[in-house]
């Protein structure tokens, strides 16, 4: 999430938009220590939809923890991007495969 084309769609310099919400799922454990511009990423259920923060999905990671779908929703915007991040020699390469508003 710390990766300039997370931050670029994340904004988390903008005032509201922190902290970011991260859906919990088999790959997020509520033990991970996860900050994001010095605040601390909040794990939840569900996607809050009157929210103003943006909200997170991990949809699937790969077996050797070296790729993964994400899906991104921006309440306040209407926003949502969807994408894959793969860790190739030591880097992780984000493709964003959609963004629109819904």
């Amino acid at each position: 999430m710390k990766h300039q084309k997370f931050q670029f769609f994340l904004h988390p310099e903008v005032k509201g938009r922190l902290p970011i919400k991260l859906l919990k799922s088999d790959f997020i454990s509520a033990d991970m220590d996860l900050t994001i511009n010095g605040k601390r990423v909040i794990l939840k259920s569900n996607i809050d939809e009157e929210s103003s923060t943006v909200n997170i999905r991990i949809d699937s990671l790969d077996c050797d923890l070296k790729k993964f779908n994400f899906y991104l929703y921006y309440p306040i915007e209407g926003a949502v991007i969807t994408g894959t991040s793969q860790l190739i020699d030591e880097k992780w390469i984000i493709k964003i495969i959609r963004s629109g508003e819904m």
